[in-house]
């Protein structure tokens, strides 16, 4: 039996009542531990408990159905691992009868290839127990693999002729390009004026080779494509190591290997360079930095009047006000504690003076007006 306890600083505790003994110095609070409340600890396993479905949630489908292909959520036919058509499987299960009777058949079929004598045997024993159907069905089947690996060697022979007349246009492409690519040396073709040769097209086409020139290559855009290719490979590393199938005990998981850490590195060092390659206002916002750097965002900016008319004291008459800087940049002043209670100090003076008698107040006079009168 149990209980919460809070006590006066805030923190709460759990009190348990446990049987007492007279022996005890304090009998009414004995100190025990939580493994003679709750005993021995038993040993705990470092194994993952592996998925296994149970056998009566698998579904069996009786007949498969097919809708067409507007046809949704419906059992179909599934080829994915089949070595037969859906025609010939047909033709099989018309054959034999049912699957395991098409079972039974594949696998007298294949204990027999090996020997010629004894497959002529069990083509005999399956052509006598199918009527005859036996031969047929395995006739026509051979007649319909010999037409689709035709199909696919003439396919083969078109994509063939295909890829060479590819790489007769990429050549042409190549050659246009290189010749595109050859540097015209100007300054040596200027020379030519002195053997009376008219070159005042030159500088017209000295203009176009200029603009048309090539700009020089981004340092930094090129370390940004290397980071990201750095990047993309690390994450398919990592990948491929959390995909991999977790180890029957806890203590035997991968670690990251070689090649990951190295990457990691290599990615830190490319970041680290290109951040120092720019302001730190691009990377991190301005409030961020000061955040971290432990200045403060509002800045305080003191300002003395000093007012030689006034009867209080100097102490009294130093105004302090503060100015606050929001995140646009804009100085607006806002009114500081002490200019408050100076205006109180103010009007209680002058309703006590008997010197400003002369002046009434009025609740809707300021003090610097009452100030300007006087």
């Amino acid at each position: 039996m149990g209980f919460l306890r809070q006590r006066p600083d805030g923190s709460t505790s759990l009190a348990i009542l446990i049987p007492g003994s007279n022996n005890s110095d304090n009998p009414q609070e004995k100190p025990i531990s939580l493994g003679q409340l709750i005993g021995k600890i038993s040993h705990g396993s470092g194994q993952l408990q592996g998925m296994r479905e149970d056998r009566r949630s698998f579904a069996k489908t009786v007949r498969p159905l097919n809708y067409g292909a507007f046809g949704s959520y419906a059992p179909s036919y599934d080829s994915t691992f089949a070595n037969l058509s859906k025609e010939e499987s047909d033709l099989i299960y018309e054959t034999y009868g049912d699957e395991n009777a098409t079972l039974y058949a594949e696998s007298v079929l294949n204990f027999a290839k090996d020997c010629d004598y004894t497959l002529n045997m069990v083509d005999n024993l399956l052509d006598l127990l199918t009527g005859g159907e036996h031969r047929k069905a395995i006739a026509v089947i051979d007649e319909q693999r010999k037409y689709r690996e035709e199909e696919e060697r003439v396919r083969d022979l078109m994509e063939s002729k295909e890829v060479p007349s590819v790489n007769e246009t990429n050549g042409q492409t190549d050659r246009k390009s290189d010749s595109n690519n050859v540097k015209i040396e100007i300054e040596q073709l200027k020379t030519l004026s002195d053997l009376g040769i008219d070159i005042s097209f030159l500088n017209d086409i000295d203009g176009d080779v200029t603009e048309s020139s090539p700009t020089q290559p981004n340092p930094v855009q090129d370390k940004l494509e290397h980071t990201t290719a750095l990047i993309e490979k690390l994450q398919q590393v990592q990948n491929d190591r959390l995909s991999s199938p977790a180890p029957t005990h806890l203590g035997h998981i991968l670690p990251p290997s070689e090649t990951e850490i190295n990457l990691a590195e290599k990615i830190t060092e490319s970041l680290t360079e290109l951040a120092k390659q720019v302001p730190p206002g691009a990377l991190i916002p301005v409030p961020a930095i000061r955040k971290a750097m432990g200045i403060v965002n509002e800045t305080m900016s003191v300002s003395t009047s000093t007012n030689t008319t006034s009867p209080l004291p100097n102490s009294v008459g130093n105004v302090v006000v503060l100015d606050g800087d929001d995140s646009s940049g804009e100085e607006e002043p806002c009114v500081g504690v002490g200019q408050l209670d100076l205006e109180s100090e103010l009007r209680e003076f002058l309703e006590s003076d008997t010197a400003l008698s002369n002046f009434p107040l009025h609740d809707d006079k300021t003090i610097e007006e009452m100030l300007s009168e006087s």
